[in-house]
């Protein structure tokens, strides 16, 4: 690979720890509230029931939220880990980003 480019990737990478439980988060340098994979496991709605994140090609937004229990999935943005409210969005490089508001 290509020095330049090798150095380029690695600066974008960052570790910091889970601003929820304190594990470790490798990102982008953009999302430093990034949280861990384990508490995005733990993401509710609003109504505190367990949802399901993941990538979709279906919605603009390229991400679909699958309430448990129910068949549509939706596009929200908001959705709460240990009843602290956070934030899914897509990241430049199509990755999923769950950051602590």
């Amino acid at each position: 690979m290509n020095s330049n480019i090798e150095s380029s990737v690695s600066k974008q990478v960052v570790v910091h720890n889970c601003p929820l439980c304190g594990g470790v988060v490798y990102h982008n340098a953009d999302y430093a509230t990034e949280v861990c994979i384990w508490c995005v496991q733990q993401a509710r709605n609003i109504d505190n029931h367990p949802i399901r994140i993941f990538s979709s090609t279906y919605w603009m937004n390229g991400y679909e939220v699958q309430i448990e229990g129910e068949l549509t999935p939706n596009d929200k943005h908001e959705c709460y880990i240990h009843g602290i409210p956070c934030y899914i969005t897509k990241s430049p490089t199509g990755t999923l980003v769950v950051v602590k508001q």
